[in-house]
This record gives structure tokens, C-alpha cells and sequence, in this order.
């Protein structure tokens, strides 16, 4: 198909042929072809006008970006405001006993094993003595702590369980809150309370209790407003005379920030060579009746199989020697054989 042809055909979008004349007359006016291949004009433009935005249609209008509507804010409560603050005074505190402690820690490593005991030893004094309320010992268990304490109580010949200024009760193990209210009055006279490992940290009105107990005041005074204490015989509040120790096996970082403020803070923390260094400078005084050669004979055997596996305290040397003394009963016992096989 020619040129020509195919302008009076109708195109392939479906339009009627254009007469001949038309397209003389129209070649005459524009000398330029309307239709292309079939394709006309205003198909052209209808197509076009919406990107050369020709069509009658009004120019739609810029969009305007309009923010959505801001909901009023809920007003925090004001009790959570204040427990929110109170909360990041307390996270503050403990941080700042943490660090005091650890400040603490390293000035005792920084002395030598037995200087620290010295140490130890004059506070334990000044708490029985009634010139401190009381004093924490912590450290792992094994190290000669509660055999230092005991040391010293016997020494200023305070009696278990004797009411007031001159014995001194002491509490191992498990205590629930109502027994240490218990175990404060039989002390409120004087005398000194000593809880080994009994767990205060995470009871909070033990820790109320210790508290009272250990004020700065002049009059020291504990309450339990309760029927509980009129059932049992007690006092709903009396005042405390007594003194108060803490051992314990948490590490430094555990300890609360209020009793820490109202005690002598003392962390043990030794090495296995300080633990061998300071058993022989105590030996002379545990197990006293038995030979003094036997009992280094028996030290001298730890040094030789201890380990960081299988660690030496103060508790596998009582029962080294325990074990050495059964060997001279029975000729056929090997002590040494039995501690290296079921572990100092």
C-alpha cells in the first residue's frame, strides 16, 4: 500500500476514509498530512493532553500537606513522676556503694594477709566494746571468718545466750522476720548479735528492723505494731543497746547502701597463697591439744595438693587434720592417699 492509499483507508484506530477532495484541499492549506500510518490528530492530542495538560479541564490545585490533628498528651501521674525520680536517686546510691566498696576492697588488697586480719580483729573490738553499732564481714566462705569472730567474743568472755551487756546470741542459717524481732529484744539490754549467713538482703522489714537497730541516734528504738508481738509476749517497740556483726559470703557489690552507712564496711578477699600464708600464722590455735608437728605435717601435704580446682580454706584444713588424727588410730588409714582422692 502506497502513501496515498493508505490516507483514504480507514486506520487501523477505526476512522472513516476522508474523500479525496477533502485531502486535496487539505494538502492545499497546511501541505502537511493529518493522518500517519493511520493515525489522526486529535488521537494524537488526546492522548498528549494530559501530559502537555491541554485538555479543558481546570488545573487541579496544589495539594496542601495538612498535619493530622495532635491528640492532647495524657498527663503522667504524678506519682509516677515521683517514683520515676526516686528511682534514679536510688540506681545513683547503689552505684555510688558499689564504687565505695570496691574503693574498699582494693586498699585491703593492697595489705598484707595478716595486717588485714589485724584489722578485722580491732573493729570486731570496737563493736564489742560498744564503740561502733556494727560491722559487716563479707567474703567467700572458708577464709576464717565466723573462726575470728568466735576468737574474739571468747577472749572478752561474752557467754552465748546470757542476757545482757555480757553475752551475745548468735543466729545461723534461716530467720524469718518475726525471730529477729525476737532475737533484738533478748539483746536490748546489751550484748552483741551475730548473724551468720542468715539472709536480710532480700527481706525488706528484716532490713527496716536492722535499720532501727543501727542508728546514729543516742536511743535506738524498734517497733513491731502488730497483734503478732502481743500474742508472743513482746513489746510493740522497745529500745536497743545491743551491738550487731554480719557475716556473710555475698560479694561486695550486694550489699546495701543503709546498713553499709551504718556499719564498718570490711570485705575478705584472698588468694590460695594468702589462704596458706594466713593458716600458718593461726595454726598454733586451731585444734590446740594436737602436736604442733602433726598439724604442719598436715599443712605442708595442702600446699603441695591444692589447687584452683580443689581450693584450700580454713574448713578443708579442720578436716585434714581430723583426718590425720584418725590415721594415728588406724594403721591402715593413708590420710594423704584419702585427701587427694576426695579432695582437701
Amino acid at each position: 500500500m502506497n502513501y496515498k492509499q493508505a490516507l483514504v483507508q480507514p486506520g487501523k484506530a477505526g476512522r472513516k476514509a476522508i474523500p479525496k477532495s477533502t485531502y486535496h484541499s487539505r494538502k492545499r492549506v497546511s501541505k502537511a498530512p493529518y493522518r500517519i500510518c493511520g493515525v489522526g490528530l486529535s488521537f494524537v492530542l488526546r492522548h498528549l493532553a494530559p501530559l502537555m495538560q491541554l485538555d479543558n479541564k481546570p488545573a487541579s490545585k496544589p495539594e496542601t500537606t495538612q498535619e493530622p490533628a495532635q491528640l492532647p498528651a495524657t498527663p503522667i501521674p504524678e506519682k509516677e513522676v515521683i517514683d520515676a525520680v526516686e528511682a534514679q536517686k536510688r540506681r545513683r546510691k547503689k552505684a555510688k556503694s558499689k564504687a565505695r566498696n570496691e574503693v574498699v576492697t582494693k586498699r585491703m588488697a593492697e595489705l598484707e594477709v595478716n595486717k588485714r586480719f589485724e584489722l578485722m580483729e580491732q573493729i570486731i573490738k570496737m563493736v564489742v566494746k560498744k564503740f561502733v553499732p556494727s560491722m559487716i564481714i563479707c567474703g567467700t566462705g572458708g577464709l576464717g571468718k565466723t573462726y575470728t569472730v568466735k576468737q574474739i567474743l571468747k577472749k572478752a568472755n561474752l557467754t552465748e545466750d546470757k542476757k545482757g551487756p555480757t553475752g551475745f546470741t548468735w543466729v545461723a542459717g534461716h530467720m524469718a522476720a518475726t525471730g529477729l524481732y525476737t532475737a533484738m529484744h533478748e539483746r536490748k539490754e546489751g550484748g552483741v548479735l551475730v548473724l551468720d549467713d542468715v539472709d536480710i538482703w532480700s527481706n525488706e522489714t528484716m532490713m527496716e528492723l536492722c535499720k532501727a537497730a543501727l542508728d546514729s541516734y543516742s536511743e535506738r528504738t524498734i517497733s513491731w505494731n502488730s497483734t503478732w508481738a502481743d500474742q508472743n509476749g513482746l513489746p510493740r517497740k522497745f529500745d536497743f543497746k545491743g551491738q550487731v556483726i554480719f557475716i556473710t559470703n555475698k560479694e561486695e557489690k550486694d550489699m546495701p547502701q543503709p546498713l553499709i552507712d551504718r556499719s564498718f564496711f570490711v570485705p575478705v578477699v584472698l588468694t590460695g597463697t594468702e589462704i596458706l600464708a594466713r593458716m600458718q600464722k593461726v595454726l598454733p590455735n586451731i585444734h590446740p591439744k594436737v602436736p604442733m608437728p602433726m598439724k604442719m605435717e598436715v599443712l605442708s601435704h595442702l600446699k603441695t595438693v591444692a589447687s584452683e580446682e580443689d581450693p584450700v580454706t580454713f574448713r578443708s584444713l579442720d578436716r585434714a587434720i581430723r583426718t590425720r588424727l584418725y590415721a594415728e588410730q588406724d594403721a591402715t588409714v593413708n590420710w594423704k592417699e584419702m585427701l587427694v582422692t576426695f579432695g582437701v
